[in-house]
């Protein structure tokens, strides 16, 4: 998106597209240590027996949680957890469950942080920018991640920031508090 292109200061970061592209970006863009494994584990970590009903709902709609549906090979909240755990790099990432809205949450939570997401995915009309928090404080930092297309994620970054995808919120431009609403 154009407030987001080199002339203006920011730099996208590719990732491999591999199904892990959601945790490669956060783990870009937060500067972590930690690995796919590790923020994979977190996210299954926080699967409980309500947040598996939800995303077994969602099968009839949703084609790639098919393995969810009855008689399929992920029948309980252990089974859905070993899925998420399954990284991309190793499995491909036709096998491997991607981030979504719950890895979203989850990293907010645990890492005290907003996520900034262009959706260049998102349904025709709908409003490409949207911001993803865990609810319970308006948060202090947030990181920019980028939906491209394809459902590929990257990070985003200002330029000559060292790399660093850590906006603090008094320190967010007013072009990204206006399209973010934050």
């Amino acid at each position: 998106m154009k407030p987001f292109s080199p002339k203006c200061g920011y730099k996208s970061h590719n990732v491999p597209s591999n199904g892990d592209c959601v945790y490669n970006s956060i783990r870009g863009a937060l500067g972590l240590g930690q690995s796919v494994r590790t923020l994979r584990a977190l996210v299954a970590e926080n699967v409980d027996k309500g947040v598996f009903a939800l995303y077994r709902a969602r099968v009839e709609t949703e084609p790639h949680l098919r393995p969810l549906c009855e008689g399929g090979p992920i029948q309980t909240v252990e089974d859905f957890r070993g899925w998420i755990c399954m990284e991309g790099a190793f499995v491909g990432h036709k096998k491997c469950f991607w981030g979504d809205e719950h890895a979203f949450k989850v990293i907010s939570h645990e890492f005290d942080v907003g996520l900034l997401i262009i959706d260049m995915q998102r349904k025709r009309g709908a409003w490409p920018y949207r911001t993803v928090s865990d609810g319970k404080a308006d948060p202090t930092r947030y990181i920019l991640l980028k939906r491209e297309a394809v459902g590929h994620f990257q990070y985003v970054t200002r330029t000559g920031a060292n790399g660093s995808g850590v906006f603090l919120a008094e320190d967010l431009p007013d072009v990204i508090k206006k399209l973010f609403n934050v």
